[in-house]
């Protein structure tokens, strides 16, 4: 893994701290961002160190929509987009029913319907990815 795709466990937790995300939400964005595809994966370890935006769009949706029009904050646009890429219909569903997009009230969407409630386990301190 080059310099370019290595992030710093401790810099990628601070920067969810910075996000307002608390050390269990954090931990469990971690993990998420671990097991995403790998071209999104790489995608946000570009962005985390060089700004670098991603040009992709899964089911017509990109990363500019998600965080300019959403207004979701980079981590959750990258882990929706995986959701997206993994579920679609589900991820689409409700993205219509939570964003100005489609139509619904919220301009976001909550990270406990995509992160679920999972047991805790112990945190992995290890490098990204």
């Amino acid at each position: 893994m080059n310099s370019e795709t290595n992030i710093k466990y401790s810099s990628l937790k601070r920067y969810l701290r910075d996000l307002g995300y608390g050390d269990k939400d954090a931990r469990r964005s971690i993990k998420k961002l671990r097991a995403m595809d790998p071209a999104l994966k790489q995608a946000f370890a570009l962005y985390f160190n060089e700004g670098l935006h991603p040009e992709m769009a899964i089911a017509e949706i990109t990363f500019q929509e998600l965080t300019f029009k959403i207004k979701m904050n980079p981590v959750t646009a990258f882990l929706f987009l995986d959701w997206l890429n993994r579920d679609p219909d589900t991820a689409l569903d409700t993205l219509r029913h939570t964003s100005p997009m489609g139509g619904g009230g919220e301009a976001h969407l909550p990270a406990s319907r995509w992160i679920g409630e999972e047991e805790e386990e112990p945190e992995d301190c290890s490098d990204f990815p």
